[in-house]
């Protein structure tokens, strides 16, 4: 059976375990939380352009890092919240929560943001995303660990985490070879 969705993914979790009384939905939620901060590919990569507001941007509600900020014509460059030196011709910017605020000539006015964003929860209301379609050994291995935890089959567990860090380092993989800069030669005239 392919893991496509939530409720296959649920089903497949069942048909390992044999059992179908254990919270798979919040293992979902668990091994989620547990590999959001450590992958990174290049599928979560976003682009906005938001207004700078009385010198700041409210990052959106899925950011986890910036890639790239440019804002109106001014290159950038982050300085810390105790302060930094400063350019005449750029645009320097400190983070303080969810907000950039800028300090450059007076007239910026909009921000290009390119950001890694979260990857989206799976849930019986959003049962797919791009990381179950295109890696679900990840979400399997990840939500078989933590049923084998909750089933205290130790063994089990240690498989499964296993199984996940290589599941892990795929994506590492593929994101190398998704972000890769190379030429690429033409031959034959098409």
């Amino acid at each position: 059976m392919a893991i496509t969705d939530y409720n296959s993914l649920i089903e497949a979790v069942e048909g390992y375990t044999l059992r179908f009384d254990m919270p798979v939905g919040t293992f979902i939620g668990l091994a989620e939380s547990k590999f959001r901060p450590i992958i990174s590919h290049y599928e979560q990569d976003k682009t906005v352009v938001l207004p700078i507001v009385g010198g700041k941007i409210t990052l959106p509600a899925d950011f986890l890092e910036a890639h790239f900020i440019r804002v109106n014509n001014y290159d950038t460059r982050q300085i810390s919240l105790y302060g930094g030196e400063r350019y005449a011709d750029g645009v320097v910017y400190t983070q303080v929560g969810r907000t950039y605020e800028f300090d450059g000539p007076d007239d910026i006015s909009t921000a290009k943001l390119i950001y890694r964003a979260e990857i989206p929860a799976l849930t019986e209301a959003t049962p797919t995303n791009w990381l179950i379609e295109k890696f679900p050994e990840v979400y399997l291995h990840a939500v078989l660990g933590r049923a084998y935890r909750w089933l205290k089959d130790m063994e089990g567990f240690a498989l499964e985490e296993q199984s996940f860090q290589e599941a892990v380092a795929l994506i590492a993989l593929d994101n190398i070879k998704g972000r890769s800069t190379a030429n690429v030669t033409s031959y034959g005239g098409h």
